[in-house]
């Protein structure tokens, strides 16, 4: 069988087993984040592939299990995740996670709309970061939603 041709996300690459099924979304969640840094003063995020797909991978994990959680059915944490996706030698490491927000806009003004995802995405010490998006029509939450930041 024949390799997945990969699919877009942030202008990155990734396998299409990892790849959002509405990479637009997950790029303006990036836009979105940014342009919340912005308005306080911080530098953008860059997109990272492998933050990328360690985000992907959980948002699929939690929508196929119907668990909105930071450690994945398998027992594996964000740093696990995070490090076997090939993101090694960081000196930051973060994750917001969310389940039933139906857009960008409504998963990012949730996020800030809260203290401690609000000081999350905002932190300066973050440099770059991975968003992942999926969908799941008969879960109880249907949309589920994951940001990996990180900084080397």
């Amino acid at each position: 069988m024949p390799a997945p041709e990969p699919v877009e996300v942030s202008g990155l690459a990734l396998p299409t087993v990892v790849a959002s099924a509405n990479a637009a979304f997950v790029d303006r969640v990036v836009d979105l984040i940014n342009a919340a840094r912005q308005q306080e003063g911080l530098g953008p995020l860059s997109p990272a592939a492998s933050l990328t797909e360690a985000a992907q991978r959980q948002a699929c994990a939690m929508a196929e299990t119907g668990r909105l959680s930071h450690t994945a059915p398998d027992g594996s944490t964000m740093v696990g995740r995070v490090q076997a996706a090939g993101y090694t030698d960081w000196s930051a490491l973060g994750e917001v996670v969310a389940a039933g927000p139906t857009s960008p806009e409504e998963v990012v003004a949730y996020w800030l709309a809260s203290p401690d995802h609000r000081a999350r995405l905002l932190d300066p010490a973050y440099t770059e970061l991975g968003a992942g998006y999926y969908y799941l029509s008969n879960t109880i939450y249907g949309h589920w939603w994951v940001v990996d930041l990180a900084a080397r």
